[in-house]
């Protein structure tokens, strides 16, 4: 056996090899590494070509996605014309101006009588328990946005502290439990207003008294319901930027604020 596996290894010793046997060797290991050169080129290559393929492609999925944000944008401003310019909306906003503007009044008299306290306290309690547990706003903060004003007290109360619906629902909430006139112009609107802000896809639907600067009607019913915004925190706003800028402009105009942060309304 010993035997055997000498003359074996005898014969694969490369001393033994003919000179033939060994420029076939010497080949075949050039062709291995040719191979493998190449081969590590072509990966190099094919990588390169990859990348430079992918960023051709991100750009141009850059570009489409750009054309059809400029798209989205026309055509947002072209329905918030439309709905703007609509009767619905005017009509809706003559009712709502005028009824905000008794609407403290209107509560004293035929609801609350004395217990404007009462009131304050019950809209305290949401604040410190809804509004906190829903918002990034610290404590502080969410004391510095609740409402001074009666008109924004009163309108509040009804419709966020009242509210029986989910934090998050609240824009359900048509029929208030409430005889004020206020209350019956949003059973007459809200439904209408409220397919007309789905429609556009937005987040929230505010109609704003000009003369006063009072939100007398937001779909979403975020702590900027029936404030002023010529007071306090939301003077500053974006949503008193806007404002601005509208009232300051022609009739028809529409004005865009850049995204950002907006804080009463839980950063949306």
């Amino acid at each position: 056996m010993e035997h055997v596996n000498k003359k074996f290894f005898d014969k694969i010793d490369p001393r033994n090899f003919s000179i033939a046997a060994k420029l076939i060797s010497l080949v075949l290991v050039l062709l291995l590494f040719l191979a493998a050169f190449y081969s590590t080129l072509g990966l190099q290559s094919l990588r390169r070509s990859l990348l430079n393929t992918t960023g051709d492609y991100l750009e141009h999925i850059g570009y489409i996605k750009a054309s059809e944000l400029n798209l989205s944008f026309q055509d947002f401003e072209n329905e918030a014309t439309k709905l703007a310019n609509s009767s619905e909306i005017r009509r809706a906003s003559l009712d709502f101006i005028t009824a905000f503007k008794s609407i403290d009044t209107e509560h004293d008299q035929l609801l609350y009588g004395g217990r404007k306290a009462e009131i304050k306290k019950e809209l305290q309690s949401y604040y410190s328990n809804q509004v906190k547990s829903h918002s990034p706003l610290s404590a502080d903060l969410i004391e510095s946005y609740f409402p001074r004003d009666d008109r924004t007290l009163i309108a509040q109360h009804v419709f966020l502290a009242q509210n029986p619906k989910e934090y998050d629902e609240r824009y359900k909430y048509t029929q208030a439990d409430d005889p004020s006139t206020y209350a019956t112009y949003h059973l007459k609107h809200h439904p209408e207003l409220l397919n007309a802000l789905n429609a556009l896809k937005a987040y929230d639907l505010y109609l704003i008294d000009p003369n006063t600067g009072y939100v007398v009607y937001s779909t979403k019913k975020n702590i900027d319901f029936g404030v002023d915004l010529n007071k306090g925190l939301f003077k500053t706003s974006k949503l008193a930027e806007v404002m601005h800028q509208s009232m300051a402009s022609e009739e028809n105009d529409i004005h865009l604020s850049n995204y950002s942060p907006y804080l009463p309304a839980s950063d949306k």
